[in-house]
């Protein structure tokens, strides 16, 4: 029976072994949350000053802080419109005008974006209104970024382009803002942003060459006829020298003209393999004339057997001036049609709403702020009661509190 007992006695324990230390585990977690719950109770007076102090300071800063205002301009974006160059060809004669298709741009949008954010356009706006002196800097750099750190310029969700101006003077916030818009007006006219555009500007350098090619080949004319007494050809020496320096002329326009559109079209483009089929028909028709004529190959000069020899240099020269003359007047013609289609295709800005006078504060957002900073000094607090609660419980352990000394003196000791 004693056995029994023991034996009894002995398994009761290890049953309340078990189970005891389940029933702390709950209630430690439980204690821990109340004795942060009272260490905050205890130190709330703390904690109340110092969200008091740090609202009221921002308070007093959010007031001192000068009202802004934001005036705000939406632009319709220019659209890319199609080359009148295809239906001007016809009435323009054979290299009237370049037949290609507008490539145009991918995003209007960001490229006017691009224009206004630009440093040029940043520059023009200083100038204007005396920026750098507004802004009390020293150097344009610094005015420049002010600028760019209080306008703001994106496209709309409805796709119109938005540029806004914040500052603390109403007024100049709108006329800042509208000066934006008259700055891309400028700058879209200064530059060849089209594809007809950049067709104007090549074409335009081609025929002041041809121009100036022209009249050295007529000065050359008029040296020659005083020096050799030759005034004239007979009809049919003429007639071919015409007809050839023509196609010539022809050759180097339509060379010309695939060059140009080589530069916004690819090899694909059905207008441009047009082009090069008529070079092809050309080049054939030339090499036709010279071989009937009995023409060395390289040399549109006319057989020297039907022109006397004192002539000869005389028909060079005024194969020349055929030559250029007719280069000239294709150019010409080229340059017009890219001109008609530059004027037909010039983005037209269109101001949907225009920057007016903002008569309500746009900032500064004087109760979110007061607000934000008494949540975080709120929380700040409560860090800093915790941490201090920690150290001293730590510090009140013989062994915590000898380390913490002795770190102290590892770290301010010589």
């Amino acid at each position: 029976m004693t056995t029994d007992t023991n034996i009894e006695g002995v398994g009761e324990p290890r049953e309340s072994q078990e189970t005891t230390p389940q029933a702390p585990t709950g209630a430690n977690s439980e204690i821990d949350l109340l004795d942060v719950l009272l260490t905050l109770a205890r130190r709330k007076w703390f904690i109340i000053t110092f969200c008091g102090i740090f609202g009221v300071a921002a308070v007093v800063m959010t007031l001192r802080s000068p009202n802004v205002y934001t005036a705000k301009t939406t632009i319709l974006p220019p659209q890319q419109g199609s080359s009148m160059s295809s239906l001007l060809s016809g009435q323009m004669g054979l290299l009237a005008g370049l037949a290609g298709k507008d490539v145009g741009l991918k995003s209007p949008s960001d490229v006017y974006i691009a224009m206004l954010r630009s440093d040029t356009a940043a520059d023009d706006l200083i100038k204007q209104f005396d920026l750098e002196k507004v802004y009390k800097t020293k150097y344009l750099v610094d005015a420049r970024q002010r600028l760019r750190a209080q306008s703001v310029i994106n496209t709309t969700a409805e796709g119109l382009l938005s540029v806004a101006f914040t500052d603390k003077n109403p007024k100049l916030a709108a006329e800042i803002a509208n000066a934006y818009v008259d700055e891309l007006h400028s700058m879209n006219a200064r530059l060849a942003t089209t594809e007809a555009a950049q067709r104007r500007v090549f074409f335009e350098g081609q025929l002041k060459t041809a121009k100036d090619n022209l009249a050295d080949a007529e000065v050359a004319l008029k040296q020659t006829q005083l020096k050799t007494g030759m005034l004239d050809l007979d009809a049919q020496s003429k007639l071919i020298l015409t007809s050839v320096a023509t196609l010539k002329a022809e050759i180097s326009a339509k060379e010309v003209q695939i060059q140009g559109m080589r530069s916004f079209a690819t090899a694909d483009n059905p207008d441009l393999q047009v082009a090069e089929t008529e070079l092809a028909a050309l080049r054939g028709q030339l090499s036709k004339l010279v071989r009937d004529n009995n023409v060395p190959e390289g040399d549109i000069d006319i057989p020297t057997t039907k022109i006397p020899q004192a002539g000869l240099e005389y028909v060079r020269r005024l194969r020349d001036v055929k030559y250029y003359e007719t280069l000239y007047e294709l150019m010409a013609k080229q340059y017009e049609a890219a001109k008609l289609d530059e004027a037909r295709s010039v983005p037209l800005i269109q101001v949907v709403d225009p920057a007016l006078t903002p008569e309500r504060k746009s900032g500064p957002p004087r109760t979110i702020i007061v607000l934000l900073t008494g949540i975080a000094a709120f929380v700040i607090s409560c860090f800093w009661v915790l941490i201090s609660e920690e150290y001293r419980q730590r510090t009140a352990n013989d062994h915590t509190h000898s380390k913490i000394e002795l770190l102290k003196r590892q770290l301010f000791s010589r």
